[in-house]
């Protein structure tokens, strides 16, 4: 009887041990959400500002520094990916909300031709709200650190990583874009 009383003893505290770490876990997480929700532009941690060189669709050269000073979503798509039909018209309708002015949104394209994605932007949007840029797929694909199409990058005021969302699950994009609305909200 003894024995099962000690071996009832420790386990009781065993589960306790266990029940306390799930506890102060669980209080953890919900503190760096509210952080977060607090701060929707924190930068990850170590991140160094983007680099990468771009044309306007117009053909002009541009680059991410000369957006410093504002969040800034960039939206990378390609004529050949169907997917990025959906999760531009979406960035663009961020574009086009006021109250987020104080964000910068660009719809970048991967693609090769020039023309071809200035057409299927004007396709895909009729007058886009976005800013349409173009870069070499390689260079931007690093840059960004994005392995798949589409992708939405959500960049601080000083060029650092905030939040990337790669594919097309509805449900993660729209947690980005909340998160970008929120940051073009309270930047400044």
């Amino acid at each position: 009887m003894e024995i099962l009383t000690r071996t009832g003893i420790r386990a009781h505290r065993i589960w306790w041990a266990i029940f306390v770490v799930i506890c102060l876990a669980g209080s953890a997480a919900a503190e760096d959400g509210a952080r977060a929700a607090a701060a929707p532009c924190r930068p990850q941690p170590d991140t160094e500002p983007v680099m990468l060189a771009a044309q306007t669709l117009d053909g002009a050269s541009t680059d991410l520094a000369a957006l410093r000073g504002r969040p800034v979503l960039i939206d990378v798509w390609a004529t050949w990916c169907s997917a990025c039909r959906t999760t531009l018209v979406a960035v663009n309708d961020l574009a086009a909300n006021p109250s987020t002015s104080d964000l910068v949104v660009v719809g970048l394209s991967v693609d090769r031709n020039l023309e071809d994605a200035r057409v299927w932007l004007q396709e895909t949007l009729g007058k886009p709200a976005l800013l349409g840029w173009q870069a070499n797929p390689s260079e931007a694909f690093a840059a960004l650190d994005i392995r798949a199409l589409p992708a939405t990058v959500l960049l601080d005021a000083k060029g650092r990583f905030v939040a990337r969302h790669e594919g097309s699950d509805p449900a993660e994009l729209e947690e980005l874009l909340t998160q970008a609305r929120a940051c073009g909200q309270t930047s400044g």
